[in-house]
């Protein structure tokens, strides 16, 4: 961190790591550190220099980016070598013209990965504010918890036997069914031996990856779940049938365009 006059440039690296540390203070009730606490009174007091100085109209766009850090050194340099310094403007010296490097365009991510999903484990065994088992002095309190991240893996197909519950009438025979959860109904009806999910991954891992049945027949051995190549096309067949009315819709509307 560099400081100029009432005016502190904070890293945004350092900024955005504040920031979650201050996040995850407020979820788990924990106290933030000390350095935590002068880097969060030094943003709050960059914030309150920025706005007085462009309250009181003394600042331009330029002085702006400059004491944001949003200008580099060399840029800096040289605009003090141009408006500042009055030898370079009584020698009348120019500059020599700097080849404009070449920026590489960064790649954009094209897939939308969602966070990963928290999984909160509380300490049941001892309380905040219980005496210290192990010196039977101290108290103990709350402190940063010990985070660590798992990657799990799972089989391409997941076979799932519901079993539903039925009643019959001795006298008239009528038969009562258990309803089945609407997760399991959003997934296909209950005929529907493979649900959309499944469906879906097929098509994706045919038409998408350019897997052929063949290989996905194997692949789901391998998981160990068995499926034949020719199951496989028959679901990729009613993905099929079922969007075929988008297609002719589309098709329909591009001719009257």
């Amino acid at each position: 961190m560099k400081k100029s006059s009432s005016v502190v440039e904070i890293d945004r690296k350092e900024l955005s790591e504040l920031i979650a540390r201050v996040e995850e203070a407020i979820e788990h009730q924990l106290a933030l550190s000390v350095d935590d606490l002068k880097l969060l009174l030094l943003a709050i007091s960059t914030l309150c220099a920025l706005q007085e100085k462009i309250e009181a109209d003394d600042i331009t766009l330029h002085k702006l980016r400059k004491l944001l850090g949003m200008v580099q050194q060399s840029e800096r340099r040289g605009v003090d070598s141009q408006g500042d310094n009055p030898e370079d403007q009584d020698t009348g010296s120019q500059s020599k013209p700097r080849k404009k490097s070449k920026n590489k365009k960064k790649k954009k991510a094209t897939s939308s990965a969602e966070p990963p999903k928290q999984v909160y484990h509380a300490l049941t065994q001892y309380q905040r504010g219980q005496e210290c088992p192990a010196c039977c002095k101290g108290k103990l309190y709350k402190f940063d918890p010990g985070i660590f991240l798992r990657v799990t893996g799972h089989a391409r197909f997941e076979a799932e036997k519901h079993i539903i519950e039925q009643l019959r009438c001795n006298a008239c025979q009528e038969v009562y069914k258990a309803e089945l959860p609407p997760a399991v109904l959003a997934d296909g009806d209950a005929n529907q031996m493979y649900g959309y999910s499944a469906r879906t991954l097929m098509v994706i891992d045919k038409f998408f990856s350019g897997l052929p049945y063949y290989h996905q027949a194997n692949l789901a051995d391998i998981f160990g779940y068995s499926v034949s190549a020719s199951t496989i096309f028959d679901q990729c067949e009613h993905v099929a049938d079922a969007i075929m009315p988008v297609f002719y819709e589309l098709k329909r509307l591009a001719a009257t365009a």
